[in-house]
Order: C-alpha cells, then structure tokens, then sequence
C-alpha cells in the first residue's frame, strides 16, 4: 500500500493518476478540505484566487485534462493579458512583446535594446551555482536585470534574484545557454513544441481541477488527519496526532518543506536538518475591486510587477478582472496586489490595516486610483514559497537516499514551485512507483 501524506494539488493528482494504473493508495490530509494552497472563493459577486491565479497550457496537461473531462471547462486568458507593464520612472510601461513591438518599445532604452538584440553573441557560459541576478546581468546587463527580471523573479518566486540559483529555479536557462547559445533563441524553440499554449483556468477557478481529482478519489482520502512523524520499520508506520496511525510500504510526503522535516526528524534526523533549511518567505495577498470610473489606467494587461530601484510598497499587481472574465461584476474591476516575499518579509507580516494601506498608496499612485474600494479581501501566507537558493541542494540531494527506503518526496520545494511542476512530479511519481507495490494495509489504534 502507497501513503500519500498531504491532498494539495501533487497528492490529488498522484492519487488520480495510482487510481488509474489500479495501484492501492491512502491519502492523509491534516487539513479539513482538498486542494493544500489552491483555493477559490466565491465572495458575492467576486471570484477570488487565494492561491495560484491561474495555469499555463502544455500537451501533456491537456491530455490529462481530456481525461479527467475537465478540458471543455478550460477558459483561456483574454486578449488583453498579451500586454505585461513594469514599474519605471514611476510610472507602469508596457514591455515589448516581440522583436517589432521591441525595437518602438520606449519602456527600455536604446543600450538595453542593444544588449536583447546581441544577447546570442555572449559565448560565455553560467559559472557554478551562478545566482538569477549575476546570470541576466552576464546575458543582458544593469536595465534589463533590474527593470525586468527583478519583477519576473519577485512574481513568481517572490525571491531575490541575487541569492536564487538559476540552475535550481530556472534549469532551462542553462540548457538553452549551453544547446543554443542564447536565451531568446532557446524561448522560440520551445514556444513551437508545444501543440496547447496559453494561459487558462476554470469558469469557477482554479478549485474545479481540485474538486474534479477529489472526487475522483474520494474513497481513498483521510482528512482531519495530521502525520506527525515517521518511523523506518517494515512496513513503515506514519504516527498521527488524533492518536491513530497507519503502516505503508511506500511513503509520499507531498506536504511542504516544512513539514516534511518534521514527519523525518525522529528516523532520519539529518535529512530532516537539510530540508528544514528551506525559506518560505511569508506573502500577503490584497483583493481589491473599484468601480471603473474610479481607475486612470486602462488595466489592458495581465498586471503590473515592480522593481527595487524605485521606491514601491508592493511587489505588484496582477488586473485579474483583464485577465479572466466573470471575476467581478459589470462596471467594476478586480485587483491581485502582493506585499512582502523574501525582500521584504515584515511587510507581509504587519497588520491588516497596515497592509491595505501600502496596498492602496500603490494604486493611487501606479493606476490613478481614486476614492475608497468597494470589496477588499486580504489573505496572508506566512509560508509562501519556496525559495530555491543554495540550501535547497542538500535537501534535493537526498532523494535517493529516502527512494531506498521506500520514500518519495513531492510539493513545490523538489522538481518547481508552479502548478504545472508538481503535476509533472505526480507523473513522475506515479511512473516510480508502479511497481513492487504491495497491496497490504494495517491500520493501528
């Protein structure tokens, strides 16, 4: 029997995808609901994302899709959300989007616009654990480094660039730098392998796809039921805190890093060590709705991502109500703005009314925002994302080590951080683990 400890979004799809080969499994969950950080809530009339915003479409995801009948729900992304903005000399400019749109681009100056164009010509390669931030200022120099990769990192990693490692948070980089010599030419070619693009979520969220993989393995999920820690016998037994365990011959932690280190700490101590080195920088995340009226900027645009040369009090703003429709009601706009990440740590962690503050000082001054909110929801993530700096190595090198002790490790802190990432981990897992699997279960009072 396989025990997968955790039902974000890695175990429900690793579940799924056991259910399908007819492999026996049980999944734990401390928790009282499904889906781990991806949540949909319907306030009224506002969709709101309290965890990812939305999917990037590949091959293998639709297929998947297809299978689990959910690719007729898909719904893409509006036309508008082509167009991203950065922060620059205090005001949102829209970035180029392709090599015409490049050269009439006034976001970036001429010498930076050189540097894109003869970017192919640098021969060097990435040194050893070369960071995000000295990797792009090798590639492309200062302006591009600080006024676009600085905000791509803080929007997805909510990261410093300088102590991420392009090897561990951006592994293609590497490859596309050594196969092809350059990044942009590495970008196109994997742009056209790919059949199903683009960005997408659900007419209810991104929740359906967790509501579609609880369903389908309902009969096989725990909930309320927190694994406290491990224990190496044959076959292994998972303590719980409710006073209940349950013995597996094979073990899926896809829980957070965190966590994981303490279900390993009383058997394997040092791994333990290892992967309790992992940061997660806390986040808030403010929902904010205006009445367009109330708004200057056009919000055409997937949002808005800001830098660390000028000052801000956010890391920025996703126009959610631009991106996907049915977000808010007619007449209004819905708002995604993000505080803290591993640069700023204390701001997410400050007071609601402090937050909403910083929030709104933004909006104010970016997008002409005028008068009061009419909905503001704020979420806060004390654990947000992993962040894949030099520490992650020692946790990631043990995989193997706890693969011959009939452990498995998923979540977004091995194999990516995105949603697509750890559905990819539960493909891997699920392909490991087809075999030698036995079909026996005790549970122990």
């Amino acid at each position: 029997m396989i025990i997968i400890v955790g039902a974000g979004i890695t175990g429900l799809a690793l579940g799924e995808l056991l259910k399908r080969k007819n492999i026996p499994f049980r999944i734990i969950e401390a928790s009282q609901r499904p889906g781990g950080n991806m949540s949909s809530l319907q306030m009224g009339p506002y969709l709101i994302e309290e965890g990812p915003n939305s999917l990037q479409m590949n091959d293998q995801l639709f297929y998947w899709l297809t299978q689990l009948q959910l690719s007729e729900d898909v719904v893409y992304s509006l036309p508008a959300a082509k167009n991203r903005y950065i922060l620059k000399s205090s005001k949102y400019q829209k970035l180029p989007k392709g090599p015409q749109s490049l050269l009439l681009n006034t976001s970036l100056s001429l010498q930076a616009k050189k540097r894109i164009i003869n970017e192919r010509r640098v021969k060097s390669l990435a040194p050893h654990n070369e960071s995000i931030d000295a990797f792009f200022r090798r590639r492309f120099g200062d302006e591009i480094t600080d006024y676009v990769v600085y905000p791509f990192v803080s929007g997805i990693y909510a990261g410093d660039p300088k102590q991420l490692m392009v090897k561990a948070a951006f592994p293609n980089l590497l490859k596309w730098e050594k196969s092809y010599g350059s990044l942009l030419v590495g970008m196109i070619k994997q742009r056209n392998d790919q059949v199903h693009k683009g960005i997408f979520s659900f007419q209810e969220g991104l929740q359906r796809l967790v509501d579609r993989l609880a369903d389908k393995v309902s009969a096989e999920i725990s909930f309320d039921q927190e694994v406290s820690r491990l224990y190496a016998s044959d076959p292994m037994y998972l303590h719980m805190n409710k006073g209940k365990g349950i013995e597996g011959n094979k073990i899926v932690l896809t829980v957070p890093a965190y966590q994981a280190a303490k279900i390993l700490q009383s058997s394997y101590p040092q791994i333990a060590k290892d992967i309790a080195k992992i940061y997660s920088p806390p986040v808030s995340v403010v929902y904010t709705a205006y009445k367009k009226q109330q708004i200057k900027h056009s919000l055409r645009g997937f949002g808005a991502l800001h830098n660390q040369v000028e000052r801000s009090n956010t890391l920025g703003t996703l126009f959610s109500s631009s991106v996907f429709p049915n977000r808010c009601p007619d007449g209004e706009v819905l708002l995604t703005t993000f505080v803290g990440g591993s640069l700023h740590p204390n701001w997410a962690l400050a007071p609601e009314a402090e937050i909403k503050e910083r929030v709104t000082e933004d909006h104010q001054r970016f997008l002409g925002v005028k008068g009061e909110p009419v909905f503001q929801h704020l979420r806060k993530w004390e654990k947000a994302i992993p962040q894949y700096t030099v520490d992650i190595y020692p946790a990631w090198e043990h995989e193997e080590t706890l693969e011959n002790h009939g452990i498995y490790l998923g979540g977004n802190w091995i194999g990516g951080i995105s949603v697509v990432s750890c559905i990819r981990r539960a493909f891997y897992l699920a392909n490991k683990l087809e075999a030698g699997v036995s079909n026996k279960v005790v549970e122990v009072k």
